[in-house]
């Protein structure tokens, strides 16, 4: 369960930056708070994985994002990102994008999005010239499509209304799914509104992350157990694409951690 309480965290820090941003009777015109974010650092064939505390301010008289966060550089090195109050600009929707040409020394080409309904946070930036950095927090895919295939006849159904999360533990070695409003049948009718996977491997790549399980239990109490996953983050983490089977369906999902109009 200690997990778990990322997610109602998470909650709360929606109400919280999406009241900041969008009342403009709320006396609070500044807030921080304090989000995990989960880097890669990439130069070549190395690709190297932190997990930092960043410090994110809004500030919504001035519509603008600032940004403090420790992450490690290709060598292994830790090295600390400092931005200064970044512009957002609306995209659409709950989405906002924002970038810098003046951060920490070092550091240029820094630019990213802020989805306010979920509170992800996605970013990228380059390190003296030679490591790419990407840098996201919890990786919450509400723009999804799942589809569920009977392998014995093929009959099917999709749907939209899932929201796919990973909470990576510290070194990158595994992870938590949580999926609200799945539906791992045929007739569409959400089974529970939020069920969940611990303990699936997760490997990070020089695009994104790949989380594979052979097998693995929900917290149902023995039903709805997943085998033969392989989810797929790619785009540097912005999109998903899986398969899995449970309840002996074949389960497929693709999508975006932002709208696709977003990059």
């Amino acid at each position: 369960m200690k997990k778990l309480s990322f997610w109602v965290l998470s909650l709360l820090a929606v109400t919280m930056l999406t009241a900041c941003i969008n009342d403009d009777d709320d006396p609070v015109s500044k807030v921080t708070d304090y989000l995990t974010v989960n880097s890669r650092a990439i130069n070549g064939d190395d690709v190297v994985f932190s997990q930092n505390t960043a410090t994110v301010t809004i500030n919504s008289t001035d519509m603008t994002i600032a940004i403090s966060c420790g992450y490690r550089d290709a060598d292994g090195a830790s090295q600390t990102l400092t931005t200064p109050a970044m512009p957002l600009t609306f995209v659409g929707g709950s989405i906002y994008s924002f970038s810098s040409a003046s951060t920490t020394s070092g550091v240029t080409n820094l630019s990213g999005y802020f989805d306010v309904a979920t509170v992800t946070l996605w970013y990228s930036f380059l390190v003296n010239g030679t490591d790419q950095v990407f840098s996201s927090t919890q990786l919450i895919y509400s723009y999804s499509t799942t589809t569920v295939t009977n392998p014995d006849n093929g009959n099917h159904t999709s749907y939209t209304n899932s929201q796919y999360m990973f909470v990576l533990d510290s070194k990158c070695e595994k992870c938590t799914m949580v999926i609200t409003n799945f539906a791992p049948n045929l007739s569409g009718a959400i089974q529970d509104n939020q069920m969940y996977w611990e303990g699936l491997t997760v490997t990070p790549t020089a695009t994104g992350y790949v989380i594979t399980t052979d097998k693995a239990e929900s917290n149902l109490m023995g039903t709805n157990a997943i085998t033969d996953l392989t989810v797929n983050l790619d785009n540097q983490g912005r999109t998903i694409n899986g398969n899995f089977k449970c309840n002996d369906f074949n389960i497929n999902v693709t999508g975006d951690l932002f709208p696709t109009t977003s990059y």
